[in-house]
């Protein structure tokens, strides 16, 4: 059985009425990786996950119910998946963002 974000990637791209090829020039994901994620031979990377999800106007989460950020809003995940290219005070404000929408 195909994991779940196998499923719902194939599902969403379906959905939308796109090939493979098609997502990944949207995306800019390579076509053999979105291929090893649908065929659930490779765990999606977030970087990958928010540029397929952009390119399929949905979100992370509804991909991967499973992905670390989950309870991050949609808007901050880009931030987050460069976290390494962030200045202190950037990742604070991030952080504090994080805290806001998880505690309501």
């Amino acid at each position: 059985m195909l994991p779940m974000y196998s499923r719902n990637l194939i599902k969403i791209r379906t959905k939308r009425g796109l090939t493979q090829g098609e997502l990944s020039e949207r995306s800019a994901v390579p076509q053999q990786v979105i291929s090893s994620y649908e065929t659930g031979t490779r765990k999606p990377k977030i970087e990958y996950l928010v540029a397929l999800a952009k390119a399929l106007n949905c979100s992370v989460y509804e991909i991967d119910k499973d992905t670390a950020l989950a309870p991050v809003p949609s808007e901050l995940i880009p931030a987050v998946s460069r976290w390494h290219e962030l200045s202190f005070k950037k990742k604070g404000i991030i952080l504090a963002a994080i805290r806001k929408a998880t505690e309501e």
